[in-house]
């Protein structure tokens, strides 16, 4: 169940991330989607991350979503529901105030999970390139990447002169690849590396150590 007031045959979950298998859900009420007001305040007894699946069709994120961060992860349920979740990482002791929907016509109320927080420092992650494709006709390559939990944005930096050089830093945090400018100079040879920033900290350190080697074609 995710609401109070809805049955598991009126909505049930049908698609959960494998990390969240097993999350504590806070039970909000659907109906509390049409009020303006402050709707639950969740205190962590130990450290946790808090999830708000927002329904996808909710057309403006509420305010208070601002200190979480949007991952790229889903959950859908029976009745063809998608909520896209946001997270936060919440200390033992603190408290979370959750508020209004935002949106009461044609959506469901937000969703709530809990669950302890992870061990993995964020010295331990890093978006691992999964591939590396070149097109010879416009001397320019395309590095894709596998998506990290909670990362608000990627970047990009290169290898140049003895020094890493950031190309940018502000891929959407849904994208998984990028293509580098045309017209490269063909055979030269760059050391380039994919970074996530999470929880406002940069995977640095990890992704100069798992950098790819490509030469332009």
């Amino acid at each position: 169940m995710l609401f109070g007031d809805r049955t598991a045959d009126r909505c049930a979950v049908t698609e959960l991330p494998d990390s969240l298998i097993g999350t504590e859900a806070v039970l909000t009420p659907c109906d509390a989607k049409s009020s303006s007001k402050e709707q639950a305040a969740v205190t962590a007894n130990k450290d946790i991350t808090l999830y708000v699946g927002l329904d996808s069709r909710v057309t403006n994120v509420p305010s208070w979503l601002g200190s979480f961060t949007k991952t790229n992860r889903t959950v859908k349920t029976s009745n063809n529901v998608t909520f896209l979740l946001y997270s936060k990482k919440v200390n033992a002791g603190e408290s979370v105030k959750l508020g209004a929907n935002g949106q009461s016509a044609g959506c469901m109320n937000y969703i709530v999970l809990a669950s302890a927080a992870a061990n993995t420092s964020i010295s331990d992650i890093y978006p691992e390139i999964t591939d590396v494709a070149y097109s010879e006709q416009y001397h320019q390559i395309r590095f894709t990447w596998k998506p990290v939990d909670g990362a608000s944005n990627y970047g990009i930096a290169v290898y140049l002169a003895g020094k890493w050089r950031i190309q940018t830093q502000n891929i959407s945090a849904s994208a998984t690849s990028y293509t580098t400018p045309k017209n490269l100079t063909a055979g030269k040879t760059y050391k380039v590396a994919v970074a996530a920033k999470v929880n406002g900290e940069w995977t640095a350190e990890q992704s100069i150590k798992h950098a790819v080697t490509v030469t332009v074609r």
